[in-house]
Order: structure tokens, then sequence, then C-alpha cells
């Protein structure tokens, strides 16, 4: 039997998860820093057309309704639409903004497991789909952010997650 949901439902209930979450570990004491460091990133470095066209290289062509054009086209006409990205990209590095018209997110309820009782809100999970460009620029802040760390030692030595060359496999061994 399919239960069908409102989206207020839906929402009503997310919202319910995360300020139960936030209430029972609001008076919990901030995690120590185990390494303290003077390194500071105190500004992003522009991004070249280059750089724009590595990180469209390995996005996957996947797309959002946010998105004004289809990601296959900006992938298939890079001389067009790599400068476009470069810039916005860059004006928000230099303004240290995220544009506003690229923080929305079309969410959708997921079941956890096709098994799970559709009637139960618990078992469903929100998926967020975002729009192409807000995921360049995430991309983009997090290759400068990784190398940075990299490049400073701030990575803890047993951390395997988010990190090139780092699987669940080397974790194990």
């Amino acid at each position: 039997m399919l239960y069908n949901f409102t989206a207020n439902e839906f929402a009503t209930f997310f919202h319910n998860k995360l300020k139960t979450i936030r209430d029972l570990t609001a008076g919990s004491e901030q995690p120590s820093v185990i390494c303290p460091t003077d390194c500071r990133i105190t500004a992003f470095t522009p991004v070249t057309d280059l750089d724009i066209s590595r990180l469209l290289g390995g996005c996957p062509s996947k797309q959002c309704v946010l998105d004004p054009v289809p990601t296959w086209l900006v992938k298939s006409l890079p001389n067009v639409f790599i400068p476009i990205l470069t810039k916005i990209v860059n004006a928000s590095l230099a303004s240290s903004q995220f544009p506003t018209a690229h923080k929305h997110a079309i969410v959708t309820p997921i079941l956890k497991k096709p098994s799970l009782d559709h009637a139960q809100l618990s078992n469903y999970r929100p998926i967020s789909n975002l729009s192409f460009v807000s995921k360049l620029l995430e991309r983009s802040v997090a290759s400068q952010i990784s190398s940075s760390f990299s490049t400073n030692d701030l990575f803890p030595p047993l951390q395997s997650a988010y990190r090139p060359r780092h699987s669940t496999e080397t974790a194990l061994l």
C-alpha cells in the first residue's frame, strides 16, 4: 500500500527531527582540537578557466530542475560556458558570498530501504538536489580547502573520508 504524505508533513517531521538533535546536543562540550595550528585561509585563490575545465570534467552530468541550462549542454560547449562559470565562481570567491540564487534545493523524501514501511515518516530520508552551478562552486571551494589542509598537514592521520586516495579499504588496512 502506498501512503501519500503532504510536503508539510515531511517538512514538519524533518524540522522536528533536527530540533530534537539540536536540543539533545545543546549542552555538549565542543570537541577538542587535536592539533592546533596557526594556518589560516584568509582568502580564496581565483580560479582559472583550466581549473573550471578540470572540475567540469569530474562532474557527473546530473541536473536539477533549478538548472537554467541542462548540464549535458554546459559540458558539451566548454568554450561557451567555462569563461562564464569562471566569472561566477571568482565573483563568489572574491566577495566571500554564496550567490543567493543558488541557495535553493529541491528536497525529495526517499525511503531508506525499499523493504521499509511506507507509512512511517521515520523510514524516509531527505535528498537535496542542488543546481549545477552551486555544486561546481562547492567543489571549487572544497578543492582549495582540501589543498590547504594537505599542504599544512592538517588532516587527522587516520581520516579517510573526503580525501583523495583514502578509501574505506585504506582505512581497514
